[in-house]
Protein backbone atom coordinates (compact mmCIF):
# COMPACT_ATOMS: atom_id res chain seq x y z
CA UNK A 1 0.00 0.00 0.00
CA UNK A 2 1.46 3.54 -0.75
CA UNK A 3 0.27 7.33 -0.41
CA UNK A 4 0.04 9.20 -3.80
CA UNK A 5 -2.08 12.20 -2.19
CA UNK A 6 -2.96 13.74 1.27
CA UNK A 7 -4.75 16.53 2.00
CA UNK A 8 -5.04 18.03 5.49
CA UNK A 9 -8.30 19.16 6.91
CA UNK A 10 -9.72 21.24 9.50
CA UNK A 11 -6.64 22.35 10.73
CA UNK A 12 -4.90 18.94 11.05
CA UNK A 13 -7.63 17.04 12.83
CA UNK A 14 -9.17 15.04 9.49
CA UNK A 15 -6.75 13.61 6.98
CA UNK A 16 -7.83 12.37 3.13
CA UNK A 17 -5.75 9.98 1.91
CA UNK A 18 -5.40 8.72 -1.39
CA UNK A 19 -4.10 4.90 -0.57
CA UNK A 20 -4.84 2.81 -4.14
CA UNK A 21 -4.68 4.47 -7.27
CA UNK A 22 -5.69 1.55 -9.48
CA UNK A 23 -8.14 0.62 -7.21
CA UNK A 24 -9.70 4.03 -6.73
CA UNK A 25 -9.59 3.81 -2.79
CA UNK A 26 -9.11 7.08 -1.03
CA UNK A 27 -9.32 7.20 2.80
CA UNK A 28 -10.72 9.84 5.34
CA UNK A 29 -9.33 9.57 8.59
CA UNK A 30 -10.21 10.99 11.58
CA UNK A 31 -7.00 11.68 13.53
CA UNK A 32 -8.51 12.97 17.08
CA UNK A 33 -11.27 10.41 16.78
CA UNK A 34 -11.86 6.72 17.41
CA UNK A 35 -13.94 6.25 14.02
CA UNK A 36 -12.68 4.22 11.46
CA UNK A 37 -11.57 5.77 8.67
CA UNK A 38 -14.14 6.08 6.11
CA UNK A 39 -13.24 4.17 2.87
CA UNK A 40 -14.82 5.47 -0.86
CA UNK A 41 -13.43 3.48 -4.12
CA UNK A 42 -13.85 5.71 -7.23
CA UNK A 43 -14.49 3.09 -10.29
CA UNK A 44 -11.79 3.31 -12.71
CA UNK A 45 -8.89 4.51 -10.13
CA UNK A 46 -8.20 8.00 -9.97
CA UNK A 47 -4.94 10.32 -10.50
CA UNK A 48 -4.68 13.30 -8.12
CA UNK A 49 -7.42 14.88 -5.68
CA UNK A 50 -7.93 18.21 -4.29
CA UNK A 51 -9.92 19.19 -1.08
CA UNK A 52 -12.02 22.30 -1.03
CA UNK A 53 -12.83 22.60 2.61
CA UNK A 54 -15.43 25.47 2.11
CA UNK A 55 -17.68 23.04 0.22
CA UNK A 56 -16.52 20.02 2.28
CA UNK A 57 -16.12 17.93 -0.59
CA UNK A 58 -13.07 16.11 -2.52
CA UNK A 59 -12.47 16.62 -5.80
CA UNK A 60 -10.51 13.63 -7.82
CA UNK A 61 -9.37 13.57 -11.23
CA UNK A 62 -10.15 9.84 -13.14
CA UNK A 63 -8.20 8.04 -15.21
CA UNK A 64 -10.43 8.71 -17.80
CA UNK A 65 -10.42 12.20 -17.48
CA UNK A 66 -13.71 12.59 -15.55
CA UNK A 67 -13.81 14.15 -12.28
CA UNK A 68 -16.03 13.07 -9.05
CA UNK A 69 -16.44 14.71 -6.15
CA UNK A 70 -16.60 13.07 -3.08
CA UNK A 71 -18.47 14.67 0.17
CA UNK A 72 -16.53 15.09 3.46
Amino acid sequence: LWVRSVAFLDGGRRVAVGCGVSTGAVALIDVEGEAPPRLVEVPGGWCRFAADERRGRLIVANFDGGLTELSL
